[in-house]
């Protein structure tokens, strides 16, 4: 009787103290800007109207780019005419609306509370299927490095590595020049033929079944030309994986 009262006596203390701790920092939902207090859960800073709007992609993919199917079998429409170095790709969520401004918050505003949660759902895959021997992050353009201060993808795999008891390399390197945010697919792909480099040696890879972690898919570029090099150094087969794809 004594134990009961002493910890509903703690959960009240404990309610009041996050109650006050929040008026005087008061928190804020990332997507909405709705004050929190005491609602943020799992250390991600989200009202729980805008948590539940973030369900993962699920249902039947295209087994090229990952895109959710409408009516194809297994490959949609666009991807019946390109081939991809990697083996397939899988994203966690559609990138649009609350999960675009979570990304925006862990890239540019180093949320990395965030990128524990990304981790989380990423390893989640990874344990359904666990054909990986090695992660490897695709590296950012120097030039976003150096005004940003942070490489948000290679944090990730380290945390996502770290969950799945799998290695993390950062063997890519990514060499200056134009960002390919504003180019369609075919420029894209002219403009990163030399972009990626690989770094370090071969051996690393060598025989490797690597998951390669990105942030954002877009057209599959990236990917694609990332890819391409792990398996000109004898990695044994790419599969790459994203937080959304737009």
């Amino acid at each position: 009787m004594f134990n009961g009262k002493r910890e509903g006596t703690r959960h009240i203390f404990k309610k009041a103290f996050c109650y006050l701790s929040y008026l005087i920092f008061p928190g804020k939902c990332l997507v909405c800007g709705r004050d929190l207090l005491c609602e943020q859960t799992e250390g991600i800073p989200l009202c729980s109207e805008c948590r539940v709007k973030l369900v993962p992609l699920a249902g039947d993919r295209c087994q090229k780019c990952g895109r959710l199917l409408i009516s194809e079998l297994e490959v949609c429409t666009s991807c019946r005419n390109k081939e991809f170095a990697f083996k397939s790709h899988k994203s966690l969520f559609v990138y649009r609306s609350e999960i675009k401004e979570l990304i925006y918050q862990y890239k540019f505003r180093k949320r990395r509370s965030l990128a524990n949660w990304f981790a989380s759902l990423m390893s989640q895959e990874i344990d359904n299927n666990s054909n990986y021997d090695l992660i490897v992050p695709v590296p950012p353009n120097p030039a976003t490095l150096a005004k940003r201060g942070f490489d948000q993808v290679n944090y990730l795999s380290r945390l996502v590595a770290a969950r799945t008891r799998l290695n993390s390399l950062n063997c890519l390197a990514h060499r200056k020049g134009k960002s390919q945010k504003s180019l369609n697919l075919a420029e894209r792909l002219k403009n990163i033929e030399d972009l990626f480099y690989y770094k370090g040696h071969s051996e690393a890879v060598a025989n490797k079944r690597i998951l390669l972690i990105d942030d954002i898919f877009t057209t599959g570029a990236t990917l694609h030309a990332c890819a391409k090099i792990l398996l000109e150094k004898k990695a044994a087969s790419v599969t790459a994986m994203t937080i959304a794809q737009d």
